[in-house]
């Protein structure tokens, strides 16, 4: 009998896309805040790649 494949949902595959700058030019203050979105954008990815690794991992232990 074949095992049924886990998809991959759709929110897992879409590109990672980095916040854009706040102002140009931009300023010190500014990068400062622009840092803490470009690292929840990091974690998000991060987030969506570690989903990906799950699920794989469980297609390769079926």
């Amino acid at each position: 009998m074949p095992v049924p494949v886990t998809p991959i949902p759709s929110s897992l595959l879409q590109q990672c896309q980095p916040s854009p700058p706040p102002s140009d030019p931009i300023t010190y203050g500014a990068s400062v805040l622009w840092n803490e979105l470009l690292l929840t954008d990091l974690q998000n990815c991060n987030s969506q790649i570690d989903g990906i690794r799950q699920i794989e991992k469980t297609r390769a232990s079926q």
